[in-house]
């Protein structure tokens, strides 16, 4: 076992160090000269310490002389003018260091989160979908200041051994024994970063389950939807407690660690004195000895001192940069996640006519599952044909969409576009035949023009374009109310921004998916926030403004289905019925029994 945990510490040290230096080499690959020049200011940072401290041991060795000669000597004024000197290049490298400190954080921030976004965007759904995948995310989310303590530690890592190097090269011209005593009283710290520093990070990683879970709750608090329903079934209280204890419990094991960490550490510092305080015995009796004078033996104090605190700070750094290298190595872990959708290289020419889809023997199961959505499902879509999809939640209604999306790919089977594998054609080239309506749109908190500009970015600035997309979507009327109309923010986090109803949002969204303009328009429940009313006036448009694309719609109201060419009935992965409303009613199966259970409700009311 111990043998196990040795290799595996030795693959860590080797991921972190690839992944430091992939992270270090792109920032100097953005900003070689700045990067240059930070490094170049800290080790000189780093030195004058030193520096000061010679001059200062001379001015002291000078006043001993000139006391004894009973006159100021030249030399003195000549050592406190260096010294004086010394200290105002010392204060000007300490402002420079500190601007340059600042302006690296930014820096690092902007190139990491950049870098993040664009692996957030390629990311496949399975990605997100997956508990393992998704702790990844979750812990790269949460974290991203740690690439620049990386490489600041770094940095400072590498100035720190330049003033040990320089430091052990002049203690030992004076004696080597010194030095051996300050070395072996300094090492005992190492012990204690090195086994909390992996533990601190042990509890993050392991937890981060939990700090999802808590995460989650506490986003309940902070959205004005979930919050009326918080206050309205009053679990304010139950869900403060559920948040406090998964809060308190994490940080519990936090502070068991650092507590551990804070008595080794002291324990093991007493050590370190006791080093020091064997080298100033040392160095008083090569003074009382004559081999070093008073301004020397101030001087080779402080070296000891900065040997010791210069070890410590390197076993620090090495510790709190292995900690840090752990989240870069999993921020370089989640970049190099392969996408499993690989985009094909056939292109469909004709974007303006919608393709004939087929679904031809199609199995499929949700990664690391067993359960299969679909058994051999098999149907076709001819151009320019209004299919609906219904069925009882759970039936595979939306999962059908997303394979259609290309989100996921088949298990087993095809799905033909224009006789085409789907496989084999490029996903951009098939997204620009595709519109869809998801359930779970985004509500943007941009101005209503660019909410539903976003459908068509080649077309954002076409506002009488945006305008008859939000007529047909129903959404103009209610625009035009707006104080600001279509360049109202529609976010109250915002100044002077409202918040449109939820009816008002899908109606945004429709319109943002009608812009679009494309061949095929894909509607997940795209009417079910919306009164009957505005749902019938929505449909006899939408029928009339896509008579030659191909409309797929999902949903629940047998009034929003009634009217497409045919409409597929799912149950249990299979099509269990097909035809058109009146067939599917003279059949007398499924459709039949949930159309008059819904047709019921109506007439009772």
């Amino acid at each position: 076992m111990k043998k196990i945990t040795k290799h595996k510490k030795i693959y860590e040290i080797k991921k972190i160090y690839k992944a430091g230096y992939r992270l270090i080499k792109l920032i100097f690959k953005h900003h070689p000269y700045f990067m240059a020049a930070y490094t170049f200011v800290m080790i000189c940072f780093s030195l004058i310490p030193l520096l000061q401290a010679f001059f200062q041991a001379r001015v002291i060795d000078e006043i001993t002389k000139s006391i004894g000669a009973g006159s100021i000597l030249n030399n003195l004024v000549i050592v406190v003018i260096l010294y004086l000197t010394i200290m105002a290049i010392r204060r000007l490298i300490g402002g420079m260091n500190s601007y340059f400190q600042r302006i690296g954080y930014l820096q690092i921030d902007r190139i990491v989160t950049l870098e993040l976004l664009k692996t957030f965007a390629r990311l496949d759904l399975e990605y997100y979908e997956s508990p393992k995948s998704n702790n990844l995310i979750t812990r790269v989310q949460e974290n991203t200041h740690q690439a620049r303590s990386f490489v600041d530690r770094t940095v400072w890592l590498i100035s720190d051994i330049i003033t040990l190097a320089t430091s052990i090269t002049l203690i030992l011209s004076l004696s080597p024994l010194i030095f051996i005593i300050v070395v072996i009283t300094s090492i005992p710290q190492l012990i204690s970063e090195l086994i909390y520093g992996k533990k601190a990070w042990g509890i993050w990683d392991a937890k981060a389950d939990v700090r999802r879970d808590f995460f989650a709750t506490r986003s309940y608090f902070m959205r004005d939807q979930s919050l009326q329903e918080i206050k309205t079934f009053r679990t304010k209280e139950y869900l403060f407690n559920y948040a406090k204890k998964l809060f308190v419990d994490f940080q519990n094991e936090q502070k068991k660690i650092q507590q551990k960490r804070i008595i080794l550490e002291n324990t093991l510092g007493i050590v370190s004195v006791i080093g020091f305080g064997i080298s100033t015995a040392l160095l008083i009796v090569k003074v009382l000895s004559s081999q070093i004078t008073i301004g020397l033996f101030t001087f080779y104090t402080s070296l000891v001192n900065t040997i010791s605190s210069s070890i410590q700070n390197i076993f620090v750094y090495i510790s709190r940069t292995y900690e840090d290298g752990l989240f870069v190595a999993d921020m370089y872990e989640l970049m190099d996640l392969e996408p499993r959708i690989i985009s094909g290289k056939e292109k469909i020419k004709n974007i303006n006519i919608p393709p004939t889809i087929e679904f031809k023997n199609v199995w499929f199961k949700y990664p690391n599952t067993k359960e299969y959505i679909f058994k051999n499902l098999n149907f076709k879509l001819n151009p320019g044909e209004h299919i609906a999809i219904v069925g009882e939640n759970g039936a595979g209604k939306t999962t059908l969409v997303k394979l259609l999306l290309r989100y996921y790919d088949v298990t087993k089977g095809k799905i033909l576009i224009n006789n085409i594998n789907i496989k084999d054609i490029n996903t951009d080239n098939w997204y620009k035949f595709l519109a869809p309506l998801m359930q779970n749109f985004i509500h943007y908190h941009f101005d209503a023009k660019t909410n539903i500009g976003l459908g068509n970015k080649d077309k954002i600035k076409d506002i009488e374009k945006i305008k008859e997309a939000s007529t047909l979507s129903g959404s103009h009327s209610f625009i035009e109310k707006y104080k600001y109309k279509y360049n109202q923010v529609l976010s109250r986090q915002f100044p002077k921004g409202i918040s449109p109803s939820t009816g008002q949002w899908q109606k945004i969204a429709l319109a943002r998916a009608f812009f679009k303009d494309a061949p095929i328009l894909i509607l997940d429940e795209p009417t079910s926030a919306i009164d009957p009313k505005s749902e019938y006036e929505i449909f006899q448009k939408l029928f009339d403004f896509a008579k030659q694309k191909t409309v797929i719609i999902i949903s629940h109201r047998f009034s929003t289905v009634r009217n497409a060419d045919y409409i597929i009935v799912l149950d249990d992965g299979k099509i269990k019925e097909k035809g058109n409303h009146k067939e599917l009613l003279e059949l007398n199966g499924v459709y039949k029994e949930a159309y008059d259970l819904q047709k019921k409700g109506y007439e009772d009311v």
